[in-house]
């Protein structure tokens, strides 16, 4: 008698924290739709760790701009922006509102030969030398999430 009541109340426990465990999940998801859209409003995603606009600047920078525009941006309460790496703008340049042909976008970081990358978003060619970084482009800002 004693095992069974062991079982039955290790049973019954055992379900009220499976039923609590549940209704925090779905507790959760429910509120992930409100979370999004909360940041499609704001032109801002979250991919990988990071955190990114999904719609170009209006105003055309070069690079040293738009590199000094993204460091001292300061949106939705974060001051911590900069220029994507190659890697995370190639990763979520899919994702962004662009409407414009022919536009090129920064990378954050020049070689050690003091090239900068940039990409024509139409053609998705990546150009790499010292003269482009007179050109004027739309900056896209990005931050780490940690």
């Amino acid at each position: 008698m004693k095992s069974f009541r062991n079982f039955f109340l290790g049973t019954v426990t055992g379900v009220i924290i499976l039923g609590l465990f549940i209704s925090f999940v779905f507790d959760g998801l429910k509120s992930l739709p409100k979370i999004i859209a909360k940041l499609n409003e704001s032109n801002i995603a979250i991919n990988n760790n990071i955190m990114y606009q999904t719609s170009l600047s209006k105003e055309k920078f070069s690079w040293n701009e738009a590199k000094t525009h993204c460091l001292t941006m300061k949106l939705k309460g974060y001051d911590n922006w900069r220029l994507p790496t190659k890697k995370e703008l190639s990763s979520i340049l899919g994702n962004i509102s662009i409407d414009k042909k022919e536009i090129n976008l920064w990378t954050e970081k020049k070689g050690s030969d003091s090239l900068v990358w940039a990409i024509e978003v139409d053609t998705l060619n990546w150009y790499r030398s010292e003269t482009i970084q007179t050109w004027k482009n739309p900056s896209l800002c990005v931050r780490e999430i940690k």
